[in-house]
């Protein structure tokens, strides 16, 4: 009988001693976590069961404060899926990339704005645009012949590359600022979100700096070819095929984690 006492009263001891630990952890709060919160019997019963295998107290407590701090999966799920569009925005981003490069569509504007172009809208705007395209070597040494349906089959194709690479911008910052205020980055994601974003505008800047490069008046004899620096190109797609990694493998960090 006296056992009995002395082990109801260890198991007692060792409730009041784990309670008080995890309250100090806040564990017992009514905060929104995903932590359960036990009944007296449930635990009582739990800390039973833990002296009787004879595990350090200790542990019980590391246990449940690693459970607790798990990051909520439906977040991850919402986060990651953003950063895989985003991924997947830059991939297409790529794509439109070569193909302008293919149609030498790339040299069509002469002009960059932060925001955007403004579309020509009737045809003395299209003529206007296409007087600006005059003045540059690109038209004075190869396209001197092309009419002006011909200068906006290529005007198109770079105007949607502009526009496409400005919507992933939009995509990315919109989110990105949403999900920072309501608190669903993980811990150490929010400085990937500003590297990411750094990204995208460091992209945007190379873009026009590597299609000044064919806009300089360098071309002059009439055998020579308008092209950008093939150094600013590469280091135009070089930087996509850094952001397309970033994005990849951060949206694989949310949605498939690594097992620790």
């Amino acid at each position: 009988m006296l056992n009995v006492v002395r082990y109801h009263t260890k198991v007692l001891g060792a409730y009041n001693a784990t309670r008080r630990t995890l309250s100090r952890q806040h564990l017992f709060t009514n905060a929104k976590t995903d932590v359960v919160r036990c009944n007296d019997a449930s635990f009582k019963e739990y800390c039973s069961k833990f002296l009787l295998q004879k595990r350090p107290l200790k542990q019980a407590n590391v246990v449940i404060r690693n459970y607790a701090a798990k990051p909520s999966s439906r977040n991850d799920k919402i986060v990651g899926s953003w950063l895989l569009t985003c991924g997947g925005m830059v991939f297409v981003a790529v794509a439109l990339g070569g193909i302008t490069r293919l149609t030498e569509s790339g040299l069509s504007m002469v002009t960059w704005k932060l925001l955007g172009e403004k579309m020509p809208l009737n045809e003395a705007q299209w003529v206007s645009e296409f007087e600006r395209y005059k003045q540059f070597p690109e038209y004075k040494i190869t396209n001197h012949s092309m009419t002006l349906e011909e200068f906006k089959r290529i005007w198109w194709m770079e105007y949607l590359h502009r526009t496409w690479g400005r919507l992933i911008g939009a995509v990315f910052v919109i989110p990105a600022t949403y999900f920072w205020y309501k608190g669903m980055l993980k811990r150490g994601m929010k400085m990937r979100v500003v590297a990411l974003g750094s990204l995208i505008g460091l992209q945007g800047l190379m873009g026009w700096y590597m299609v000044k490069s064919g806009l300089e008046d360098r071309f002059i004899e009439p055998s020579d070819v308008p092209r950008v620096s093939q150094y600013r190109l590469a280091a135009h797609l070089g930087l996509a095929l850094l952001l397309y990694t970033g994005f990849l493998y951060n949206a694989l960090d949310h949605l498939i984690p690594a097992q620790k």
